[in-house]
């Protein structure tokens, strides 16, 4: 699982690195890379990204559990979805996963 989440992350941050940057710092992800000194992430490709992986994972870490001024390497990223994931798994009523999904829906129809 730990890997699934990993992988899922590296894969879109680097889709958002290349996006309209083809010459962009990929060879460089690592979880000791800092998004923005490192790999030249800005907050829009950080909103892009966080945004992708809440599709992907079902999951917003930065909704209640981790403020998003605290991720600075991907290795925060990693643990911000993870601890999500974790506590979903620990036995969140599903009801409250339901008005999760809802309220991001209705979020990105707002968008």
């Amino acid at each position: 699982m730990l890997t699934d989440i990993r992988e899922t992350i590296a894969r879109r941050l680097k889709e958002v690195l290349l996006d309209g940057k083809p010459d962009a710092p990929v060879d460089r992800i690592s979880p000791a890379a800092r998004l923005n000194a490192d790999l030249g992430l800005d907050s829009l490709g950080l909103a892009q990204l966080v945004a992708l992986l809440e599709q992907d994972l079902r999951a917003d870490p930065f909704a209640e559990l981790v403020p998003i001024t605290s991720v600075r390497t991907v290795a925060d990223l990693y643990a911000a979805y993870e601890s999500a994931l974790a506590a979903r798994q620990a036995g969140e009523p599903a009801e409250l996963d339901e008005a999760r999904r809802r309220a991001s829906a209705r979020r990105a129809r707002r968008g």
